[in-house]
């Protein structure tokens, strides 16, 4: 069977199980389907103006970068940085905090996935251990389980609203789910990279995507009760206790 990634939307639920599956995977280590070369996500942390997605008020503390960029480089996750808004001038290139953030990543296997020229020189000249991969170069051997691009209308009214710190309401999105039987099938016939896009709002869903992408079927009973306590009760979860 031919190997590929599995590349799951950055954000903290997200984050939060990742953590766990590979917490239980350093005690039982063949827990993962043995088809999976690598693990990713993608997207951006929260607040990045270089995305017209993915926007809060918040603004991810140096530690919470940190942390979350050292769980991501020791455990050999890719990174999709996603750079998609399309109304970037040159001025927006120094954004500090997007700046911090991408020195902070020197020692991830990271990606830069951007639909602005300018702002792709721009990194390859700062950032050289930063691979930049236009969208469509990545589409080539890669499924997404959502559309890769909206009208460019929509996406550059969406731009807009985040440079003018402008936070419209988040509309819960419909994705198309690919099955593992749909990957494998993919894999064979030469896809690479399977970008899986998964509502967020349930628990109990998101947890049964992961078992089922990621999780072998002896396995995925015990990991999913797991995974669920840890969830109801992150206080207990010692992969968020200090040491």
């Amino acid at each position: 069977m031919q190997k590929y990634n599995l590349i799951f939307s950055m954000e903290e639920t997200s984050s939060n199980i990742i953590k766990i599956i590979f917490d239980l995977k350093g005690k039982t280590p063949d827990i993962l389907n043995q088809n999976i070369e690598k693990i990713g996500f993608v997207g951006n942390f929260p607040y990045c103006i270089w995305a017209k997605h993915n926007q809060t008020v918040e603004i991810y503390s140096y530690e919470k970068i940190e942390d979350e960029l050292k769980h991501i480089a020791d455990n050999n996750i890719m990174l999709f940085f996603e750079f998609d808004n399309t109304m970037l001038e040159e001025k927006h290139f120094y954004d500090t905090y997007m700046n911090m953030i991408l020195k902070m990543a020197k020692d991830v296997d990271i990606y830069a996935l951007v639909y602005n020229e300018k702002l792709s020189e721009f990194i390859k000249n700062k950032y050289e251990y930063i691979k930049t991969v236009n969208i469509r170069d990545l589409a080539q051997n890669s499924i997404y389980t959502t559309d890769i691009e909206k009208d460019i209308e929509t996406l550059n009214k969406l731009s807009e609203d985040v440079l003018n710190f402008e936070f419209p309401v988040n509309k819960q999105e419909t994705y198309t789910s690919l099955s593992l039987e749909d990957i494998e099938k993919y894999a064979q016939a030469g896809m690479k990279n399977f970008i899986i896009k998964m509502n967020t709002a349930d628990k109990y869903e998101i947890v049964n995507s992961y078992i089922n992408y990621l999780i072998k079927p002896e396995y995925k009973d015990e990991i999913r009760l797991k995974l669920l306590k840890m969830l109801a009760f992150p206080s207990k979860n010692e992969l968020h206790k200090k040491e």
